[in-house]
């Protein structure tokens, strides 16, 4: 049978629209219909639908974000009207869908611990890079960071003031001569 593939068609705009009797053919199941021929019109109900592998509370949240920055770029553009004339953020609604916000989450978290690592690496004064050159990081083992710096300063203060006790020292008795 021909005819099973597609229901009745008629040609408008270089677009093919299926008749009144064509979608009777399809509720009754006599004729089938490829979904790819089957245009989706962005609408209000389509974009509040939720797939079975979206989080409804990510939809809401990135639509609502969406119709936000809408609003502020229509306002932002009448400002600016060379700026261009659709822009969006309706591609937030990738971070919808589980398996896409699980590998953006270990992304982001793998990726900030990496530089967490590399930046105590090369720039911490106690990173690994000074503890491998003088084995213990140049530091007391069991002393607290700021303690050891406390202790260091303290240290320093207490030689500057025997350094100018013994200036004075020897200043009085070079005077008594």
């Amino acid at each position: 049978m021909p005819g099973v593939i597609t229901p009745d068609l008629y040609a408008k705009d270089k677009n093919r629209h299926v008749t009144n009797a064509g979608r009777e053919q399809i509720r009754l199941g006599l004729r089938k219909c490829d979904p790819r021929d089957v245009p989706v019109y962005q609408s209000p109900r389509v974009e509040k639908l939720v797939m079975s592998y979206e989080y409804e509370w990510i939809v809401k949240l990135t639509g609502w974000i969406a119709k936000v920055f809408d609003v502020q770029y229509a306002k932002l553009r009448e400002k600016y009207p060379q700026l261009p004339a659709d822009a969006g953020l309706h591609w937030l609604r990738f971070f919808a869908a589980k398996q896409n916000l699980l590998f953006t989450t270990a992304v982001v978290v793998i990726g900030s611990m990496l530089f967490w690592f590399l930046g105590w690496l090369l720039f911490s004064p106690s990173g690994a890079a000074v503890t491998a050159a003088t084995g213990s990081g140049g530091r007391t083992p069991g002393v607290a960071h700021g303690q050891q710096d406390y202790a260091r300063l303290k240290q320093q203060a207490q030689y500057r003031a025997r350094q100018v006790k013994q200036q004075q020292y020897r200043r009085s008795d070079q005077a008594a001569y």
